[in-house]
């Protein structure tokens, strides 16, 4: 007797769990009745509104930021990337100010600046300014760090170079910069 009651227990409720397990159904598994009426085409479908437009006075971005094929290492409106020479060129052909910081995996200068460069990177909103991180004599070095770096002659590691919207080098340092350093350095060869 006890087994027959579980027996029509579990099969209880295996049929509601099985009827209720669908949204597109009624309570008792039968689907919906259709929408009276035609099914609008896309012609006579009511079209998505349109967000309000951003105007560059309220914003200081004036359209979506460019996506680039190297790796994002910071920043999500302007972006440090892994060095790559077609991103370089790409950002050098849409006039772009271009910020490269010449890094060592081994370099204890690097290490201590690069969270001030993420930083930086983190906080600014430009659509019109690129960071690339160029390894300099190191394990990750790639043919196309070295090209980058004799063609601006670059010395050692933990070496920055701004260039501005023209490709003119606008900035140099061999020393370490803070993040605040950084912003204003951008901001001024942007000018």
């Amino acid at each position: 007797m006890k087994d027959s009651i579980i027996l029509i227990i579990v099969f209880g409720l295996l049929f509601l769990g099985c009827t209720q397990s669908n949204p597109e159904t009624s309570p008792m598994g039968v689907p919906p009745p259709a929408p009276a009426g035609p099914i609008p085409s896309p012609e006579t479908s009511p079209s998505p509104v349109e967000p309000p437009a951003v105007s560059s006075e309220t914003s200081p971005l004036q359209h979506s930021p460019p996506t680039y094929q190297g790796e994002r290492i910071a920043g999500s409106t302007t972006p440090y990337l892994r060095y790559n020479e077609a991103d370089f060129n790409r950002a050098r052909s849409e006039g772009k100010t271009i910020y490269l910081y010449f890094y060592a995996t081994w370099c204890p200068i690097c290490a201590a600046e690069r969270p001030d460069i993420f930083s930086a990177f983190n906080q600014m909103a430009y659509d019109n300014v690129v960071g690339f991180e160029v390894h300099y004599n190191d394990p990750e070095t790639t043919d196309e760090d070295r090209a980058i770096t004799r063609a601006l002659g670059v010395p050692y590691q933990h070496t920055t170079i701004i260039l501005n919207d023209e490709g003119e080098e606008a900035y140099r340092s061999l020393s370490p910069i803070s993040s605040g350093e950084i912003r204003s350095a951008i901001t001024e060869a942007r000018s």
